[in-house]
């Protein structure tokens, strides 16, 4: 089993792999593209990209974020998967534009999973968007071979 995701997908992805994980299920790989980790929106870093980011805000992301969680914690890693334990998980590859409000969040994911042993295929897209990978665009076309190439099964 490989579990992919995109944007919520993405969040939604990385808790289903900690969940599993504490099951005793250690995948073979996690894909995640420009990912929803930490529902609070409290990186400093955000300020700096959100100017240059035209899909997604904090404003609206907040208030996503508290209707999402329900009656959970919004630093509950189900909710904020930024706020789970990394160790034992299996690879992540994680993509991510520089021009998305999301990235700064990955950033934290990469070296957080790195501290805790997670081998992390890193594909960060210069001057991209928010999801880039499914653009048609160049760097949305070598965005989607990363991710099919993550998903392959290895032999």
């Amino acid at each position: 089993m490989r579990l992919a995701g995109d944007s919520a997908g993405g969040q939604i992805s990385l808790s289903a792999a900690l969940w599993l994980r504490d099951e005793g299920v250690k995948l073979p790989t996690t894909m995640l593209l420009a990912p929803a980790l930490d529902l609070t929106w409290k990186n400093p870093q955000i300020d700096v990209v959100q100017p240059f980011a035209p899909w997604l805000g904090r404003p609206g992301g907040r208030i996503l974020g508290e209707e999402w969680s329900g009656d959970d914690e919004i630093v509950d890693p189900v909710v904020s998967p930024l706020f789970g334990d990394m160790v034992g998980l299996g690879p992540l590859t994680i993509l991510a534009g520089t021009r998305d409000v999301l990235n700064p969040d990955a950033h934290v994911l990469r070296d957080k999973a790195r501290d805790a042993g997670v081998p992390v295929e890193w594909h960060e897209g210069e001057g991209q968007l928010h999801v880039y990978a499914l653009l048609p665009t160049k760097a949305g076309e070598q965005g989607a071979r990363a991710i099919v190439e993550s998903l392959r099964p290895t032999t």
